[in-house]
């Protein structure tokens, strides 16, 4: 089944449970041609979030389900051709960088047309500690790896 045929599939799906066996099977065939990425980012959704509370509340977060399995089978891995050793390369370079992107997104004087919740939002910025930190690099890091996520 080709990505074409999976949308369609799961576009028709009307039950929680039915669309987790079809994900599963579509992560299969995708860790079979070496779509290793996409079928990463299709595990993450795994296990569908279930509201037994709510016949309405539950159709939402089934839509919601296939909408987010649909648009990660829509993307194009971002990083097919790059190598591991050049994965690295870009990492190290966010990382050595991070201190520049601190200093000009909260520091810096911002454009006179700026609104002003970017002054707002430089007055109360700090890192209070190294978690602060991490999440401030995992969202840069998320920016080049779409796809990356915390082990």
């Amino acid at each position: 089944m080709n990505r074409e045929q999976s949308i369609e599939f799961i576009q028709a799906i009307e039950d929680t449970k039915a669309l987790e066996r079809a994900i599963l099977d579509i992560i299969d065939e995708l860790k079979s041609e070496g779509s290793k990425e996409i079928a990463d980012g299709l595990e993450q959704l795994i296990p569908i979030s279930n509201n037994r509370f709510s016949v309405i509340g539950q159709k939402e977060l089934l839509q919601e389900s296939k909408r987010r399995a649909i648009s990660i089978l829509k993307s194009e891995p971002q990083f097919n051709h790059v190598s591991e050793k050049e994965a690295c390369c870009i990492v190290e370079r966010v990382l050595g960088n991070v201190q520049l992107y601190l200093q000009d997104m909260f520091k810096r004087q911002p454009h006179t047309k700026c609104t002003d919740s970017i002054l707002s939002m430089q007055k109360c910025f700090d890192i209070g500690n190294e978690y602060d930190l991490q999440h401030i690099v995992y969202a840069l890091l998320r920016a080049v790896f779409p796809l990356a996520r915390i082990v």
